[in-house]
């Protein structure tokens, strides 16, 4: 494999190792057996769920494999209703990345 060193910006490996660190995350969650809606919950704000580096790292993992996560259903009340939202855009961002 031929890469022009050239084109490699330092913006796009600070992207890509921004994304390593939080699949070593996710996979440190798993790898122990606990449960991963907690860890995504806790570090998903819902103010900035299209800045949230989880979704866009989750983004990222969803175009080189299919996801396998099952996301229950959880009624809506005024209590949850902010998590609830950060879960349903966890699985719209892995939805969509798999039609692709």
């Amino acid at each position: 494999m031929n890469v022009d060193i050239t084109k490699i910006k330092e913006k796009n490996v600070s992207t890509f190792m921004g994304y390593v660190e939080n699949i070593r995350r996710i996979r440190n969650v798993i790898n122990h057996y606990e449960p991963l809606i907690p860890f995504l919950l806790n570090n998903i704000k819902e103010k900035h769920l299209k800045d949230s580096q989880i979704i866009k790292t989750i983004e990222f993992l969803a175009t080189y494999s299919e996801p396998i996560i099952i996301m229950p259903y959880i009624p809506v009340t005024d209590y949850n209703k902010k998590k609830v939202a950060v879960l349903k855009k966890v699985q719209q961002v892995m939805q969509k990345s798999n039609k692709l």
